[in-house]
């Protein structure tokens, strides 16, 4: 009977503000009775016949929010439609590559003969001439304590000049270089002495 009237108001006053008013509270009494379609319709007509009044459209808003509702609940929303191209499976992952083994060369064996080491000088033996014409022997010390002879003798033996300890008879030990076989190799090793002595000593060539 409600729906009835509304419907006759709306025929009687055409381009009336009726039509909206009609329309917003049959909508309303059309939710109360259940028939939720008829509800939807008019709060539609409503809306649209009512688009300068602000208020009322936010009154028809909120009951026109149920009409959402029932539709959902009416005509649920149908599935997404199933992808029906074949998905690749995901390829296998790839071995991790073998770590390089490091490659362990042998040391090569060293041909070269060991060296052997230098014999030791006694500084109390002669050396032998060198040839029928070796002749000249440089002294570079001379003391009466054989033991400092035979430091001073061990100097020059670690600085690479073979020296040796000559005893003589007046009671001192002499500290000489040689013998050598020419007057310009005693010189030489005579100036190679020098660095091994003190600022006031000199060296001096004597005959064996």
């Amino acid at each position: 009977a409600a729906l009835t009237q509304v419907q006759r108001l709306r025929a009687d006053y055409p381009g009336s503000e009726v039509r909206a008013q009609a329309a917003y509270w049959g909508g309303r009494a059309a939710f109360d009775a259940g028939n939720q379609d008829a509800a939807c319709a008019l709060l539609d007509s409503a809306r649209a016949e009512a688009a300068g009044d602000i208020e009322f459209q936010n009154q028809i808003a909120f009951y026109r929010s149920r009409c959402v509702t029932v539709v959902s609940r009416t005509h649920p929303r149908a599935p997404p439609p199933e992808d029906t191209q074949a998905v690749a499976a995901p390829a296998p992952p790839l071995a991790p590559a073998p770590a390089p083994q490091p490659v362990v060369t042998a040391p090569a064996e060293s041909t070269r003969a060991p060296a052997r080491p230098a014999p030791a000088v006694d500084p109390t033996r002669a050396t032998p001439p060198v040839g029928a014409n070796a002749g000249y022997e440089v002294q570079v010390g001379a003391s009466r304590d054989s033991v400092v002879a035979r430091r001073v003798a061990e100097r020059f033996n670690q600085g690479g000049l073979a020296a040796r300890v000559v005893p003589g008879a007046d009671g001192y030990f002499r500290v000489r270089l040689g013998p050598f076989a020419t007057l310009q190799q005693a010189r030489d090793a005579s100036v190679s002495a020098r660095r091994f002595m003190p600022a006031n000593d000199r060296p001096f060539l004597v005959r064996p």
